[in-house]
């Protein structure tokens, strides 16, 4: 997968394409396909904004509102140390900012998470409860 003149990776464009296949059918269509372009461009804009900012990456304490902008709201919203710790995990370089690549695992990641959720949360209120076999299951997309 191609986006902006840059490869996205394997891991990324496996993640993107389960997050907007909203038929689960294994790939995406031209709709899907405008979603997910959206997203990118979105993910993109904040990325340049920090980057900006901080010269060479993304500094962690801009992922919160960086996710937030990108539409990371509405029920599924992670808290500003939650975002935070999260991309601890995907600061590769390990030097408290992340590449456009980390960015973009990262944003890849918690999307999925939250469709994984969305389509467990069968009678929409915010809460699911796994078995080990359904756990097990929802994983499968991770």
């Amino acid at each position: 997968m191609n986006f902006n003149n840059r490869l996205l990776g394997q891991e990324p464009a496996r993640k993107l394409i389960a997050i907007f296949d909203k038929d689960r059918s294994g790939s995406i269509s031209f709709n899907e396909y405008t979603t997910l372009h959206a997203f990118l461009n979105s993910l993109l804009a904040q990325f340049q904004q920090s980057e900006r900012k901080t010269p060479g990456g993304m500094a962690i304490t801009d992922v919160p509102a960086a996710l937030q902008a990108a539409g990371f709201t509405g029920g599924f919203n992670i808290t500003a140390s939650g975002a935070s710790n999260v991309a601890k995990r995907f600061d590769t370089q390990k030097r408290g900012q992340l590449t456009w690549e980390d960015f973009l695992l990262l944003s890849a990641h918690l999307g999925l998470l939250r469709s994984v959720f969305e389509w467990s949360d069968t009678d929409k209120d915010g809460k699911v409860t796994f078995d080990f076999e359904a756990f097990t299951y929802a994983t499968l997309y991770l």
